[in-house]
């Protein structure tokens, strides 16, 4: 996403990481919640306690996020150095 980003000139580059980042485990975490407090709601034993919770979001904020950072930035880097040549000719179309 990063070399795309800088490849079209991206000038919120730094946003646009964060945001591809959050933007797919925002969704799934909101639906856990959702079904963990009804699985409460219920008193069932397939709800999670809230300490597991703030594990499991503790590792996605020290791991995968600052792996998302650091690869996004290794792209922008990568597309800064090396121009984008596309694999076959492309012509106008009038």
């Amino acid at each position: 996403f990063a070399n795309f980003s800088s490849t079209v000139q991206g000038a919120r580059w730094a946003w646009n990481l964060v945001l591809a980042a959050c933007i797919y485990p925002v969704p799934f975490f909101c639906t856990f919640c959702f079904l963990n407090t009804v699985a409460i709601a219920y008193n069932s034993t397939a709800a999670l306690p809230f300490g597991t919770i703030m594990i499991v979001i503790l590792l996605w904020a020290l791991v995968s996020l600052p792996l998302a950072v650091v690869g996004g930035l290794a792209g922008r880097n990568w597309a800064q150095k090396n121009a984008f040549e596309p694999p076959c000719p492309t012509s106008k179309i009038p």
